[in-house]
């Protein structure tokens, strides 16, 4: 597997990360079968705020998922999207703000929304949401973002995502530029 094709990265949500530190088998098996297949994980930034979040401040059963993500994400093979960007936080923003007038992301929704969001700015083509609380239409949503001049994402849920073929969904996605082929200094993101 190449190291910088963006056709094979998946990024997880707080949800998944959080079933893989409660051990859920199925959330592991997923993990495991997409590493399998050449897929490389990765957490953007909101994700990743989360879980530290929850690993301080939560109690419970919550913490210690957090925790125990936070501990063994390395071992998982689960990297971190971090921007290298000065106005990434301003450029996100933007992008949550045009979603949403697009309806994409409801209101209530906003670490959902930025999720997404750096998803697209990371040039990450899957996001993998544990519960999607609506019904997104991925062809609509990618070409919305190409419109937009960003990276076209498309969401899926865990069962739907490695075992359904995204291969197909990635390589129908518009493109908002040549960003396939872009190497790691001309991405958005550092890869750690």
């Amino acid at each position: 597997m190449p190291a910088a094709n963006p056709k094979r990265w998946l990024s997880l949500d707080t949800g998944i990360a959080v079933r893989l530190g409660e051990r859920v088998e199925t959330s592991h098996l997923f993990c495991e079968l997409a590493q399998e297949r050449g897929f490389k994980l990765f957490l953007v930034p909101t994700a990743l705020a989360e879980l530290e979040c929850h690993s301080r401040q939560a109690s419970g059963a919550l913490q210690r998922a957090a925790s125990h993500v936070l501990e063994c994400r390395k071992a998982w093979g689960i990297h971190c999207a971090l921007p290298a960007k000065p106005d990434f936080n301003r450029h996100t923003e933007w992008l949550v703000a045009k979603l949403r007038s697009k309806g994409y992301i409801p209101v209530l929704e906003r670490r959902d929304s930025l999720i997404l969001a750096e998803a697209a700015v990371a040039r990450i083509p899957i996001l993998v949401a544990a519960d999607i609380p609506y019904d997104t239409d991925n062809a609509a949503l990618a070409y919305s973002l190409a419109e937009l001049g960003e990276f076209p994402v498309a969401i899926f849920k865990p069962s739907n995502c490695v075992l359904s073929g995204c291969d197909e969904v990635v390589d129908s996605m518009p493109r908002a530029d040549s960003a396939w082929g872009l190497s790691k200094a001309e991405r958005s993101f550092s890869v750690f």
